[in-house]
C-alpha cells in the first residue's frame, strides 16, 4: 500500500476527519468510495459528518483498501515508538535485514535467557525497552548460528534465531509496520525449517495469521491459520501441552478471521475446538516457545468472536463467564478488556467502558497507543462527556493523542 508520510494521517483526529482527509487525497468523492469500497455511503457521510465516530473493523478494512492506505493509519494509530518513532523502527529494521558477520556470537545458554526476557517484555507491553535489547540480540543469534558445529548446535541455535525474529516481527506489528514484520516471520519460518522443528513452524505460521487480521486480510489469515492447524492436530488425550497450545491458538486466530468475513457459523464451530483444547490443556503451562494459549484463554475467544462478530451484548455475557482474566499475560488480559470496553461502549455502559480503559493503562500503559480498537473506543466515548460524567476520559484521550 502507497500510504501516507508519516504522521500525515495519524495526526488528523477523528476517524470522519481522517476518512476525509485519505478521501479527498486520492480525488474521490463519496459516492465514488463507496462503490469502490462496497460500504453503504450513509455509513461514509455520517463518519465525514461526525455523526458517527466509530466503525466495524470490516467497514474501516474496507475502506482503507479502496483509499489505498493501512487500516492502522485510517483508525489513527502512529506508527513507531512514543517519543522517537523513526529512530526506533530504523533499528528494529537494520537488525532485521542486517546479515553481515562482525558480531561476537554469544552462548547459547544466554541467548536463550534473552529470548525469555524479551518476550515477557513483549507480553508485559514494554514495547520501548523491548526495541532497545532487539538489534543486538538479533546480530549475536545470527552469529551464533552461523558458528554452530554439530547439527545438535545447528538445530538449537536455528530455533532460538526463529523465535527472536518472531518476537521482532509481533513487536513491529504493534507499531504499525506490519510489511517489515512479514520480512522478519519468513526468516523466523526459514530458521523453524532449518531447527527441524514443526511446531516452531507452525507458531511461526500462528504470528503470521494473527498479522495478517490486523492488516484486515482475513481471508488470507484464515486459510494460513488452517493449513497450519491441520498439520498439527493433536491426539488431545496423548498431546503435550505445546502442540495443544499451538493448535488451540491457530484456531483462535482462525475463528476471528472467520467471523469479520462474515462466516459466523463456521466461526462458531471453531470456537467450540478452541473451547475442547481448552478443557484438554487444563491447568499444564507450555514451557517450550511460551505459548499464552490456556483454559482462560479458551474462555476469553467466546468473547473475541462476540466482538468480531458485532455482538456487543453477547460479548458482555461471555466476559462474565472468563474465570481469573488476571491470569492471561498482560497484554492478552488487556485485550480482554478492550473488548469489554467495546461492548460497554455501544451498550451506552460508559462508566464501565471507562474503567476497563483505566485498568488497561495500568496494566500495559503503553499498548493503548498502538491499538486501533482502543482509539475508536475513546473516540466515541468522548462525545458522552456532554451528557454523562466521565472523570478520567479525558487524561487518557490526551495521552493517546484523541482530540476532543
Amino acid at each position: 500500500m502507497a500510504g501516507y508520510p508519516a504522521g500525515v494521517m495519524t495526526t488528523v483526529t477523528s476517524l470522519g476527519q481522517r476518512l476525509v482527509h485519505a478521501r479527498k487525497r486520492r480525488r474521490m468523492s463519496q459516492e465514488q468510495l463507496a462503490t469502490a469500497s462496497n460500504i453503504y455511503i450513509g455509513i461514509i457521510r455520517k463518519l465525514e459528518q461526525g455523526k458517527r465516530q466509530s466503525a466495524r473493523l470490516e467497514t474501516v478494512a474496507a475502506l482503507a483498501n479502496a483509499l489505498d492506505v493501512s487500516m492502522t493509519e485510517l483508525l489513527g494509530v502512529q506508527p513507531g515508538l512514543t517519543g522517537n518513532p523513526q529512530a526506533d523502527v530504523a533499528s528494529l529494521r537494520a537488525a532485521i535485514y542486517d546479515r553481515s558477520d562482525d558480531t561476537e556470537p554469544s552462548p547459547t545458554t544466554l541467548l536463550r535467557q534473552q529470548v525469555t526476557d524479551m518476550r515477557a517484555l513483549y507480553w508485559q507491553a514494554r514495547y520501548g525497552m523491548l526495541a532497545a535489547q532487539i538489534p543486538r540480540h538479533l546480530a549475536a543469534a545470527r552469529s551464533a548460528v552461523r558458528a554452530a558445529k554439530g547439527d545438535e548446535q545447528r538445530r538449537e541455535t536455528n530455533a532460538i534465531l526463529s523465535e527472536s525474529l518472531q518476537i521482532t516481527a509481533s513487536l513491529v506489528t504493534h507499531l504499525a509496520y506490519e510489511d517489515l514484520a512479514h520480512v522478519a516471520l519468513l526468516q523466523a519460518v526459514e530458521a523453524a525449517e532449518a531447527a527441524e522443528d514443526p511446531l516452531l513452524r507452525a507458531a511461526q505460521h500462528s504470528a503470521t495469521a494473527w498479522v495478517l487480521s490486523r492488516q484486515g486480510l482475513w481471508q488470507q489469515a484464515q486459510t494460513l491459520a488452517a493449513t497450519a492447524a491441520r498439520e498439527v492436530e493433536p491426539v488431545l488425550s496423548q498431546a503435550s501441552p505445546e502442540q495443544i497450545g499451538l493448535w488451540g491458538e491457530l484456531l483462535h486466530f482462525g475463528m476471528v478471521a472467520l467471523a469479520r468475513e462474515g462466516r459466523a457459523d463456521e466461526a462458531h464451530e471453531l470456537l467450540a475446538l478452541v473451547q475442547a483444547a481448552g478443557q484438554a490443556i487444563g491447568t499444564r503451562i507450555p514451557t517450550k516457545y511460551k505459548v499464552p494459549f490456556s483454559s482462560t484463554w479458551a474462555a476469553h475467544s467466546a468473547v473475541q468472536l462476540a466482538q468480531a462478530t458485532d455482538q456487543p451484548r453477547e460479548a458482555l455475557l461471555a466476559a462474565q463467564r472468563v474465570e481469573h482474566p488476571e491470569a492471561l499475560p498482560p497484554s492478552v488480559h488487556a485485550r480482554y478488556l478492550l473488548n469489554v470496553a467495546w461492548a460497554a461502549t455501544l451498550e451506552w455502559k460508559s462508566q464501565e467502558a471507562l474503567d476497563a480503559l483505566r485498568k488497561i493503562e495500568q496494566i500495559t500503559p503503553e499498548l493503548l497507543d498502538h491499538h486501533g480498537l482502543a482509539r475508536s473506543i475513546v473516540e466515541e466515548l468522548m462525545p458522552r462527556r456532554r451528557r454523562q460524567r466521565l472523570p478520567g476520559l479525558t487524561g487518557i484521550a490526551e495521552r493517546m493523542g484523541v482530540a476532543e
